[in-house]
């Protein structure tokens, strides 16, 4: 028996050298010898959408590995390449914060700024923390991006229902005895996403058998078409036929009247069946 007592302590010895020096490669090495560490959390990015005529937030989280009796103050500092300006795009009321007493978390918040100064494709606003008491700073968690982007509310009863449709300009399907959108009824319905609208349609129907899926986006007067892949080529797929988006056909709508949309795009714009042409389609309410 004590010759196996002998042989167990050595296995786990021989174990514990096993442990140890894994954890030296450890992910979480960095903690060794540290009494608290802060950072971004629980995610390093967020978006401030900025409304005509309404304040809006966007809160930002900063977490410290262990709870203190006292309340932490914590400076945040604007990185030099932030493209946001603070005071214009954005509003900060201070660049110090707390963590309360016995928390982990602290939270300060951005306030949406001039809305005449915002844009649609969104600028971006750069944090990083300075100094916190008590703590030493995680600098692979020490950078924030919040992205401040102009928003323009839909109504969800807007460009909804049941739509006529029908090509206005198109080739390839005349060209071939069909239609690029086949004439019928299409069902406008929304998603998570209250600027978007969905609806199925057959698209070139004589030589595709599927429905497919458009999805327009209603972005403060601009009217987007996400463009449709059929899986279809005319060169022995060396490249696909697809409808895509014309970003330079100014396509919009008005929330007054939603009555008749018209959405220019560009069919085949890889070239697979002698494009790109511009062509369109209309959505008229039933």
């Amino acid at each position: 028996m004590k010759y196996i007592l002998n042989f167990r302590l050595l296995f786990i010895a021989a174990l514990s050298v096993v442990v140890s020096c894994d954890s030296a490669d450890d992910d979480f090495s960095y903690l060794d010898d540290r009494q608290s560490v802060a950072y971004f959390a629980p995610g390093n990015s967020a978006t401030l959408l900025v409304e005509d005529g309404a304040t809006r937030f966007a809160d930002v989280q900063v977490a410290v590995s262990e709870a203190k009796s006292f309340e932490r103050t914590y400076t945040i500092a604007v990185d030099p390449s932030s493209e946001a300006v603070q005071g214009v795009d954005y509003m900060l009321p201070s660049t110090t914060f707390s963590i309360p007493a016995n928390s982990v978390v602290g939270t300060f918040q951005v306030t949406s700024g001039d809305f005449a100064a915002s844009t649609l494709t969104g600028k971006t606003a750069r944090f990083s923390i300075s100094e916190i008491e008590g703590s030493d700073i995680l600098q692979t968690r020490n950078t924030f991006t919040l992205t401040v982007i102009r928003f323009c509310p839909i109504p969800d009863t807007y460009m909804v229902g049941d739509y006529a449709i029908a090509d206005v300009a198109a080739t390839i399907g005349p060209g071939n005895g069909t239609e690029n959108f086949a004439a019928g009824t299409v069902t406008l319905t929304t998603t998570a996403d209250p600027t978007e609208r969905v609806f199925m349609s057959p698209t070139l129907p004589a030589f595709n058998t599927e429905l497919e899926t458009v999805v327009l986006s209603l972005s403060c007067g601009a009217l987007k078409f996400s463009g449709v892949d059929m899986t279809l080529s005319c060169n022995g797929g060396a490249s696909a036929y697809v409808f895509g988006e014309d970003t330079e056909a100014g396509n919009t709508y008005d929330l007054a009247n939603d009555n008749n949309f018209t959405i220019v795009y560009i069919e085949d714009p890889n070239g697979s069946c002698g494009g790109p042409y511009s062509s369109s389609f209309s959505l008229t309410k039933l």
